[in-house]
């Protein structure tokens, strides 16, 4: 899991061209239907995959805004402090 949060975090970084990037389990096989559809649709479970995006971008700027309207508590991990996940 740690080489998957690795991977998405260099490849959102500053100077990429790529600005966003999801990580998502390959065991839930409406993954890909939860985060592609335009909207939260409930028959598919609980929210899916993990968000990563480019800083300071228009893209992350968004993504506080829709978390803060909706309430949803939002831990900011600085990109720059490397950290680790236990599989």
């Amino acid at each position: 899991m740690q080489a998957k949060i690795d991977a998405a975090l260099s490849t959102v970084q500053k100077g990429s061209r790529t600005y966003a990037c999801i990580i998502a389990s390959g065991t839930d096989l409406n993954s890909i239907r939860s985060i592609l559809a335009p909207r939260y649709d409930p028959a598919f479970g609980k929210p899916k995959g993990t968000l990563f995006v480019k800083p300071g971008t228009g893209l992350e700027k968004q993504a506080v805004l829709e978390i803060e309207a909706q309430k949803v508590s939002l831990a900011i991990i600085s990109f720059q402090i490397p950290f680790r996940v236990s599989d």
